[in-house]
């Protein structure tokens, strides 16, 4: 009996000590443990449903980042069960016909409305990264830094250029991989956060290739000629031997909000010119590219090849996402409400009514992404969620 007091008597005295440091042991979601029966649902797993916790960044798993925790204090994401059974591509009723060499996989997810990862904040990361999933086969192709690393080092190094990675530590010692840029020997530019797509012009005699430092977030563009500070994040793109460039200029107006026109020049002459509207938060331009002597222009909703508005072409109400897919152009359009694909010119018949892109801020989490082999996104269709990877594989 003392004994059983005595113990009581410590139990109370630390609760006492916790209360007056004034800390709280915070629970979280553990990455192996998992006190209560998960509650079953058509994910091809399950889904946590704990009640909602407060985390601070010192606390927070491993697995878990900023981008997953809600703002909202009542609410926590579901987090996909990383213990559960792996998931697998899900096979349609009816295959899609699909072009030559190209590869469709979509993992069922979860069945919910379409405005569930918006409305509580879901993620790629807490979807699907964490699950023992079948997903890790492609993952060599969505790492897209060293894809745009390993290409822009071969063709710069004609010219006697190369960037070198490197790692170095955030201050809450999460790693952080970081470029330097060299000519021959000498060190010309370091602490280089980002990089993008070198273009080298047709007669092999220079080339251009945009990089942002992480202490300034301050644009360079290299070339030959050596390193000028640029203001803008849509390099030029050689076609033949000159560039094509992109200008901005505002419409004035007296009677309304001035509107944004978006310029292309060709050897500095002005070839085309786009009316964009008012001036958002997101920038219109998506993305510009030079393809088999064709330029392309990217803008929201909206693309432009040579001049020509390929949404009034064809009729779509919109077109996203266009990249070149193993050498050949791809993207996403929509039409009659429902959301198909075009690659090497042929249709691809996904029928989504919803698929997630040109997000801005915390929810450009989610955003389509792309690069030379694959693109992977989240849609929806027929009341299901949809994490999905078309590709072109060795």
């Amino acid at each position: 009996m003392i004994c059983k007091c005595f113990q009581h008597g410590i139990w109370f005295i630390l609760v006492l000590l916790l209360a007056a440091c004034g800390e709280r042991p915070v629970p979280v979601l553990l990455p192996t443990t998992n006190d209560r029966e998960p509650i079953k649902t058509d994910l091809a797993g399950t889904i946590d449903k704990s009640p909602s916790v407060t985390m601070s960044l010192k606390n927070m798993p491993p697995y878990i980042t900023p981008a997953t925790i809600l703002l909202t204090p009542t609410i926590q994401p579901p987090i996909l069960n990383p213990t559960a059974t792996p998931i697998f591509p899900t096979l349609r009723d009816t295959p899609i016909p699909l072009p030559m060499g190209l590869t469709l996989d979509e993992y069922a997810l979860i069945k919910e409305a379409k405005d569930f990862p918006d409305r509580l904040g879901v993620t790629f990361r807490n979807l699907y990264l964490y699950s023992q999933a079948d997903l890790n086969k492609r993952k060599v192709y969505r790492d897209k830094a060293t894809q745009i690393l390993d290409r822009n080092n071969s063709l710069l190094a004609f010219f006697g250029y190369q960037l070198k990675p490197y790692t170095t530590y955030s201050s809450n010692g999460a790693p952080i991989t970081l470029y330097e840029l060299y000519k021959e020997d000498q060190l010309l530019l370091g602490k280089i956060a980002g990089i993008k797509p070198a273009t080298v012009n047709a007669a092999k005699s220079d080339f251009v290739m945009d990089v942002i430092q992480n202490d300034t977030w301050k644009w360079w563009q290299v070339s030959k000629a050596g390193l000028d500070p640029v203001d803008q994040e849509i390099p030029p793109v050689f076609l033949g031997n000159d560039l094509i460039t992109l200008a901005y200029e505002m419409s004035p107006s007296k009677d309304s909000p001035p509107e944004e026109i978006v310029k292309v020049l060709h050897a500095g002459e002005v070839i085309y010119q786009y009316n964009v509207g008012r001036v958002s938060e997101q920038p219109p331009v998506h993305g510009l590219w030079v393809w088999d002597h064709h330029w392309v222009l990217e803008l929201t909703g909206v693309v432009i090849q040579d001049g020509v508005n390929l949404n009034a072409k064809f009729g779509y109400e919109k077109i996203f996402g266009w990249q070149l897919l193993n050498n050949k152009p791809f993207y996403f359009f929509k039409k009659n409400g429902l959301i198909q694909a075009s690659y090497a010119n042929e249709i691809i018949p996904l029928q989504y009514e919803e698929l997630i892109h040109d997000r801005c801020c915390e929810q450009a989490v989610n955003n389509l992404q792309g690069d030379d082999a694959m693109v992977w996104y989240l849609a929806w269709r027929d009341g299901t969620w949809y994490y999905g990877e078309l590709g072109v594989y060795p």
